[in-house]
Order: C-alpha cells, then sequence, then structure tokens
C-alpha cells in the first residue's frame, strides 16, 4: 500500500482558515487529530483535502485508488464524486464506529477523469478522527530519488526550522528515508546545521539564488543516484505532505518531462492565491492570482488544465534532472526561475494541495528589485520569446513610467541602470554573477527610498477614493498624472500609500507629496513630485531607448551567440572550480 494523498488536518497556531482544510463547524484540531460532535457534519472538499482526479488522470499512469480512515465515534461517512458540473454521484458510504470502519476500494476509478473526490462525515455521536488517506497498491512505474535544495542566506532561524520540520515529519519516515535527501547550499555560511545521513550543508560562495541553486543541481547531477531535484525557498513554507504529493505524482507520472510547481498563496491572506504558475509575456502574469482558495466554488475553477506555457518559480519546482538542457542564467536572483523553465522542455503542471506561503511582493519591491527584474525582462524577451527592438522598449517605458509616475526616481535611476546592463550583453552576467558592483550602486541611487520607523501621524494624510470622472482621468493622462499641472492646483496635503509595486496614481494626482507606508509594521517613507528630476531622468532613458532601436541586431547576435555559453552545465562547473568551492 502506497500513500499518495494523506488528508492534512490544520496545523495548530495556523492562520490559514479551516475551510482550507475542512469544510464544517465546531471542529477541534489537534496534533492527535479533529475532534467532531454529534450534528456537526463536515467534508474534505477543499483545497489541501480534495482529490482532484484531471490531472492526476492526465499527467500519471494510476488506476488503482483506494479510501482509510482512522478514527473513533459513530458516524456516517460518505465518499463522494463531484463533476465539474457540480453534480454528486456517493461511491461508498459507511455507518458505524469509525474504529470499525473497512477500507474502502474506488472499484471505478480508471473512469473517473475529471471531478474531485472527496468524503463526508456526518457524527452521530462525538468522536475523532485521527487520519484519512488516499492509497493505492499498484507498484509505481518509476524509481524516483528526490533531492530537495534549498539555497539559504543569512536567514538562520527560518532555515533551521525548515530543516527541522523536513527532517523530522520527512526524512525520518521510513517509508521517504531513503527516496528523499535535503542538500542545503550555504551561501552565507553560517546555518549552524550539520550534515548527516539525510541532510548535507554545503558551504557556498553567495552567487544568489542562480548559483545557489545551480551548485544543488549540479551535486545532484554529479552523484548520479538521483532522478530528480526539488527546488524550495529557505523558510520551505510549504505543509510537508505537499512535498510527499509531489514524489508521489513523479513516481507515476507518463511523462518524464513532467515537473510540478507549487502554488504561491499569501501569507498575510493564506487563502487568497498569488499565483498557481505563471506565464511570461514580457511581463510576469500569474494565473488565478487573487482568487480566494477557501471558496469551494473557485476548487475546480483553479484546478483546470494548466496552460503550456507556465513557468516554475523556485519557491517549490520539481523537475527530472535528466531533461535540464539548460542552465540558468547567472541572475542572481530574478528572473532565473522564468528562463530556466521556458528554456527547457518540462511540461509544467500545479495541484492544489502543492503550495507555499509567501510574503506580499509589492511590500518588498524597490528600486533593487525592480532593477533585477527589468534586466532579466529584457533579456528573456530579447534571447528566449525573440520579441522585437519596439516590444523591448515598450517593456522598459513602462517600468520607467510606473516608477517616476509614483515619484521614484530613485528607482527610475536604477532602471537605466539596468537597461544599461542589458545592453553590455551575457558578458555582463558573467562577470557580475555576485552583483557585488551593483548593491551599492543602486542603493545609493534609492537612499530616500527606504522604509524607516519615522513617526507620522495617519490623521493628517489624505486617503482618496479609487473613483474619479471621465473627464479626470484624461487630465490625468494628458498632464502626465499632474507633473504639466502648476503648483498652485496641488494639495499641501502628503497623502497616503500603502507600499506596494506602484502608486495608484488617481490618488495621488495632485498631490506633491506621497507616504509609503507598509501597513504590517507601520514603517514608511515620503516621497515628493520632482518635474526637474523627471525631465533629466527622461532624457537619460530616451537616450538608451534610441541606442537599442538603432543597434537592436547588433545586441541581439550578441546574445544569440554568447548567452548558450554561459547555460551551461561545463560553465557553472568552471565557475565553481574556479572559486574553489
Amino acid at each position: 500500500m502506497i500513500n499518495i494523498h494523506n488528508f492534512i488536518n490544520q496545523p495548530v497556531n495556523n492562520t490559514s482558515p479551516t475551510s482550507m482544510y475542512f469544510n464544517g463547524e465546531n471542529l477541534i484540531c489537534t496534533e492527535k487529530g479533529i475532534y467532531f460532535f454529534k450534528g456537526a457534519q463536515f467534508d474534505t472538499f477543499t483545497f489541501y483535502n480534495g482529490f482532484f482526479i484531471d490531472k492526476w488522470s492526465e499527467n500519471t499512469q494510476l488506476n488503482n485508488l483506494n479510501l482509510a480512515i482512522s478514527g473513533e465515534g459513530e458516524a456516517k461517512v460518505s465518499l463522494i464524486h463531484r463533476d465539474r458540473s457540480g453534480r454528486e454521484v456517493i461511491l461508498s458510504s459507511f455507518l458505524g464506529d469509525l474504529c470499525q470502519m473497512p477500507e474502502i476500494c474506488i472499484d471505478d476509478y480508471s473512469s473517473l477523469k475529471k471531478g474531485c473526490i472527496y468524503f463526508k462525515l456526518e457524527p452521530i455521536a462525538d468522536g475523532i478522527l485521527h487520519n484519512a488517506r488516499f492509497y493505492t497498491n499498484q507498484i509505481p512505474p518509476n524509481n524516483v530519488k528526490l533531492g530537495l535544495v534549498i539555497t539559504h542566506f543569512n536567514r538562520i532561524a527560518e532555515v533551521n526550522k525548515s530543516f527541522n520540520r523536513i527532517y523530522n515529519e520527512l526524512l525520518l519516515d521510513g517509508y521517504y528515508e531513503d527516496k528523499i535527501k535535503l542538500k542545503i547550499i550555504d551561501n552565507s555560511q553560517n546555518s549552524g546545521i550539520q550534515s548527516n545521513n539525510h541532510v548535507e550543508v554545503i558551504n557556498n560562495q553567495n552567487l544568489g539564488g542562480s548559483g545557489g541553486f545551480t551548485r544543488g543541481l549540479l551535486e545532484l547531477d554529479d552523484d548520479g543516484s538521483y532522478t530528480h531535484c526539488l527546488f524550495m525557498d529557505d523558510d520551505a513554507s510549504c505543509e510537508i505532505e505537499s512535498i510527499k504529493r509531489t514524489y508521489q505524482l513523479l513516481q507515476y507520472a507518463k511523462d518524464p518531462k513532467l515537473a510540478i510547481a507549487g502554488s504561491l498563496l499569501r501569507e498575510d491572506k493564506p487563502d487568497i492565491i498569488w499565483e498557481k504558475g505563471a506565464y511570461f509575456d514580457g511581463i510576469c502574469r500569474p494565473v488565478h492570482g487573487g482568487v480566494c482558495a477557501s471558496n469551494t466554488n473557485n476548487l475546480q475553477v483553479v484546478e483546470s488544465k494548466d496552460r503550456g506555457d507556465i513557468y516554475g518559480a523556485w519557491w517549490f519546482f520539481a523537475f527530472n534532472i535528466k531533461e535540464v538542457s539548460h542552465y540558468p542564467i547567472p541572475f542572481f536572483v530574478r528572473g532565473d526561475d522564468i528562463s530556466f523553465s521556458l528554456t527547457n522542455d518540462f511540461k509544467i503542471m500545479t495541484m492544489n494541495g502543492i503550495a507555499s506561503y509567501g510574503e506580499d511582493f509589492g511590500v518588498k519591491s524597490g528600486a533593487l528589485p525592480l532593477y533585477l527584474d527589468l534586466r532579466s525582462h529584457l533579456v528573456e524577451q530579447l534571447h528566449i520569446l525573440g520579441d522585437s527592438k519596439f516590444k523591448l522598449c515598450r517593456t522598459i517605458v513602462r517600468f520607467f513610467g510606473l516608477a517616476t509616475m509614483s515619484y521614484q526616481y530613485g528607482t527610475a535611476r536604477a532602471l537605466i541602470q539596468a537597461v544599461d546592463d542589458f545592453i553590455a550583453g551575457p558578458e555582463f552576467f558573467d562577470q557580475n554573477k555576485d552583483m557585488s558592483s551593483r548593491f551599492g550602486l543602486i542603493k545609493s541611487y534609492a537612499k530616500d527610498e527606504v522604509l524607516s520607523d519615522e513617526e507620522f501621524d495617519p490623521v493628517e494624510l489624505a486617503w482618496n477614493s479609487l473613483e474619479e470622472s471621465k473627464l479626470r482621468y484624461v487630465i490625468r493622462l494628458l498632464t502626465l498624472n499632474g507633473h504639466l499641472v502648476p503648483s498652485i492646483f496641488f494639495s499641501k496635503q502628503t497623502v497616503f500609500q500603502p507600499k506596494g509595486f506602484r502608486a495608484h496614481f488617481r490618488e495621488i494626482f495632485l498631490h506633491k507629496k506621497v507616504r509609503y507606508v507598509n501597513t504590517s509594521n507601520n514603517t514608511s517613507y515620503v516621497s515628493e513630485m520632482n518635474r526637474k528630476e523627471l525631465a533629466k531622468l527622461s532624457i537619460m532613458m530616451l537616450k538608451r531607448i534610441k541606442f537599442i532601436l538603432s543597434n537592436y541586431d547588433q545586441i541581439k547576435h550578441n546574445y544569440k551567440n554568447n548567452m548558450p555559453d554561459i547555460m551551461t552545465k561545463s560553465y557553472w562547473n568552471n565557475v565553481y572550480k574556479t572559486e574553489g568551492l
């Protein structure tokens, strides 16, 4: 019997809504199990615990499925198939004490191609559900050995917490202890974790996520015994069951090219999807972004067939090592996961219940992240998508316009630097793998755009509505959101904006000062409109755009001839051989 889908109890102290795990009221979730009470039914048609058939059917060779439940207390248990139209059919049912409940064989599983299988429990008396699992008697067709790769840099508490969870809940599991190993690539060489039979800590030069994850991939590939690799963030903020389910999907995969991309849920709103896969067309476009995963009406929508062009972000991305033909571009961070997915012939899928949690990217956005984003976007548009010079310039104008119209002139200056570094070609990325020449420079450009705990009175801030008339909208467009409006028409009051990727332009219109606030910790900074700075920076950027338009063929030729050289295993082997690591 191989467990392919263990039901997840809501972890103690977890901030996610219970409805991400179970639908029902008056449930008490403990480490021992879920206490239920007479008359209070619940079910598992949820993001984490529903068994969604579509992708198992499409991507795996699984043809046998059974359900086992362990618990105490008298109840009625119904195993239900729900199709995409919402029609439900009871596949099997049991009435009695859960301690005497037999395992249920789903005889017609192979005929169920779409929809979700879940169970409903209707208590007749108080009791406890210890655990439940879908399992199979089918021998896996693929012999998988999975290497988990975590890249760490100066997040000691987070990486140690992750190590302990993975070690205790996964690596010591008798079934997985010889099938899954952990490699921690320690870019800051200070994790304090000791290597053992299950975990290897590798001290590494800080070449960012690109270098760290690549080092892990090299180690797995050179070992020769690993078939698959799973990249994970150093806080590994996923349910351990997500890793187990990923392993089972790979064991039963039809296609060796199958890769698993974990969804990202918002840390501050853990039932809201940030992305369930994403695609890149010059802009990163999340799939199902903003959808509430605790709403059952959304579950089968977000579990619909994945786009064929999605990429897998490296907070959770599993793939077959033998299917890697192109290694990551040495971007340091940002964009390396996009290019890695797009240049390798993976068949990428997502699945409900395989997910990580992450911080709001808008709060983390700033001069350095946007500098990194723009230069990687331009490289990927040119070298991978083959976009025209006009599309490249459109991307530049978009990034630059969002920054300057938000009064983020330091960020705008960093974006000019990003264009310069893109123009310099693959040689720049080869010679700046550690980014040491850019950290201080970008910081100096945006020294006034740093969140601090400076006190401010929220009462003194203007809070504007998003509503506006068509006339006001047209005026904003014609005046560059107020940059061409005489100062006499401006409010003297500083306007509030939540820290994000950019300002809401209609809210800051006719305000010279904007206070950007990280509402989670009340840190902030103030940006002020500066027409002279806008003019100076615009002239600088227009010169770069003109250069790209005039020299597009030469730039493209440089990337075509030289970029492949820095996307190979031999290149990265030489990097670490040269560094003596």
